[in-house]
C-alpha cells in the first residue's frame, strides 16, 4: 500500500491537461505560476546548453524565456479536442514515451509532469535517455510537506489536488538510481494556497520569511540534477620494481636493469 500522498494516481492525463489550462488563469494559479517563473528566471541563465526541451501539461506555457539555449521545444500530452495541435515550437508526445532521439537535449525542464503523469518513473527514465551526457534536468513539483500537502489531504477532487505530490527526498532517491546527480533544491510559495486576494496580501510576510530562512516548507520545489557523463578509467603507469644493488655495484640512471648489471659486472 502506498503512502498517503500518492495513493491517488491521475487516471486521465488528457483531462488534467484541460483542467490545467483553466487553472493557470485563476488568481491562485496565476500567483503560483509567477512565483515559479521568478525562480526559474534566476536559475536557467546559469545552466549551459544549446537545446532545451520543456515538458508541461499546457502547450501555452513557455517558462524558458530566461534561458540562453538557442533551440527550444515545448512538449505536452495530447489534449481533448486537439488543442495543442498547431502551436508553434510544440511537440505533442507522452512524457513517458518521448518522440525524441536519444541524447538530443542539453536541458530538460519538467513542469509538474511528475505530479500528474501516471508513470513518473518512466518519465525520469525518458529524461535520462533524451539528455546528453552531462545534461541537466530541472524538475518543478508540488511539495507534500507544506500547506499545499495539507490542503490536498482535505480535498482531492479538484485540480491540482488530484495529482501525486512526490517528496523531494523520494525524487532524489529515484534520480540516484537513474544516474542523475542532484545539484540544487529550492522551495517557493510559502503562503496558503488560497485565491482570496486579501488573504494573499496579508500572508505576504510568510513568503519573505520562508525565502530568507530557506525553509523546506514551500508549496513547490525546483530540483536540478545532472546526468553523469560517461567516465573513462585512467590507465596507471606500470609500477617499476627497483633492482637491488649488490655490494660493489653503482647505481645507474637512464639504463635498463640488464644493461646496468652487465656493465657493473664487467
Amino acid at each position: 500500500m502506498g503512502t498517503w500522498w500518492n495513493r491517488q494516481v491521475p487516471e486521465d492525463l488528457a483531462a488534467c491537461c484541460t483542467e490545467a489550462e483553466g487553472w493557470v488563469e485563476s488568481r491562485f494559479g496565476s500567483s503560483l505560476l509567477q512565483s515559479e517563473q521568478a525562480m526559474l528566471d534566476q536559475l536557467l541563465p546559469g545552466i549551459f546548453g544549446y537545446r532545451l526541451v520543456q515538458l508541461a501539461l499546457s502547450p501555452t506555457l513557455s517558462l524558458f524565456e530566461s534561458s540562453d539555449a538557442g533551440h527550444r521545444l515545448m512538449v505536452s500530452p495530447a489534449q481533448e479536442g486537439g488543442g495543442s495541435v498547431g502551436v508553434p515550437g510544440h511537440l505533442c508526445s507522452e512524457a513517458n514515451e518521448l518522440a525524441l532521439a536519444a541524447e538530443s537535449a542539453d536541458i530538460l525542464l519538467l513542469h509538474h509532469v511528475l505530479d500528474f503523469d501516471p508513470a513518473p518513473h518512466a518519465v525520469l527514465r525518458e529524461s535520462v535517455r533524451v539528455l546528453i551526457s552531462g545534461g541537466t534536468v530541472v524538475v518543478v513539483g508540488f511539495n507534500p510537506w507544506s500547506l499545499f500537502g495539507l490542503r490536498r489531504v482535505i480535498r482531492r477532487d479538484v485540480f491540482p489536488w488530484t495529482g501525486r505530490f512526490i517528496a523531494p527526498t523520494r525524487l532524489r532517491d529515484w534520480m540516484n538510481l537513474l544516474d542523475l546527480h542532484p545539484q540544487s533544491l529550492d522551495f517557493g510559495y510559502f503562503r496558503p494556497p488560497v485565491s482570496h486576494a486579501g488573504l494573499q496580501g496579508r500572508t505576504q510576510w510568510m513568503e519573505r520569511a520562508g525565502a530568507r530562512l530557506r525553509l523546506p516548507l514551500g508549496g513547490f520545489y525546483i530540483m536540478t540534477a545532472r546526468k553523469h557523463p560517461v567516465g573513462m578509467t585512467p590507465l596507471r603507469p606500470r609500477a617499476r620494481r627497483r633492482g637491488l644493488l649488490l655490494p660493489g655495484m653503482r647505481p645507474t640512471f637512464g639504463e635498463t636493469r640488464v644493461d646496468a648489471n652487465r656493465r657493473n659486472f664487467l
